[in-house]
C-alpha cells in the first residue's frame, strides 16, 4: 500500500475526528490504525466512527473499530483501534477518505446562560407570594390560602 495515500486517509481521521495516530500498520488487503482521541474531540470522533460503520455496509470495504486497553504507568488507558480491510484497499481509501469528509460537524450548543439584568434574588417569591418556589416550599392548596391572606395583612 502506497504510504502517501495512508498519510491522507490519517490526515483526514485527525482534521475532522482529532484522532491522534500511535501506531500503524499496512498491506494491501489490510490497514491497522492505533490512536487516541482528546475528550473535547470525542463528539465529533463519533459521529465519524458511525458513518464509517454504515459507509462498510454498502461497500467493498469492512472496518473493525473498537477500544483497546493497556497498562502505562501502572494506569489502564485505552486507544482506539481500526482495522480496515478490503481486496484491492488502496483504491478503497478515497471512498474512506470522502467517508470522513462527509461527516457532519459536531454542532455547538449552550447548556446554561445566565440572563442580562437578572438579579441574583431571581428565584424567590415577590412580596406577594408569586414567583418561583421550590416543589417543596410551594404552598398549595389551604395553606396556599392562608399563606396569601396573611401577606395581604388579613390573617385567617
Amino acid at each position: 500500500m502506497n504510504a502517501d495515500s495512508l498519510l491522507n486517509l490519517l490526515n483526514k481521521l485527525h482534521q475532522r475526528g482529532g484522532f491522534e495516530i500511535v501506531n500503524r500498520t499496512a498491506s494491501d488487503k489490510q490497514a491497522r490504525l492505533m490512536g487516541r482521541v482528546p475528550k473535547p474531540a470525542m463528539p465529533g470522533w463519533l459521529i465519524i466512527v458511525q458513518r464509517l460503520l454504515l459507509r462498510a455496509d454498502k461497500a467493498a470495504w469492512s472496518v473493525d473499530i473498537s477500544k483497546q486497553y493497556f497498562l502505562r504507568n501502572d494506569q489502564v488507558v485505552f486507544g482506539w483501534r481500526l482495522i480496515f480491510q478490503g481486496p484491492e484497499l488502496e483504491k478503497a481509501l478515497p471512498d474512506i477518505e470522502q467517508t470522513v469528509l462527509n461527516a457532519p460537524r459536531v454542532r455547538a450548543f449552550v447548556d446554561e446562560q445566565v440572563l442580562a439584568g437578572a438579579s441574583g434574588s431571581r428565584n424567590e417569591p415577590g412580596p406577594t407570594g408569586k414567583g418561583a418556589q421550590g416543589v417543596l416550599k410551594a404552598a398549595v392548596g389551604p395553606m396556599a390560602v392562608a399563606q396569601a391572606q396573611f401577606l395581604a395583612g388579613r390573617p385567617g
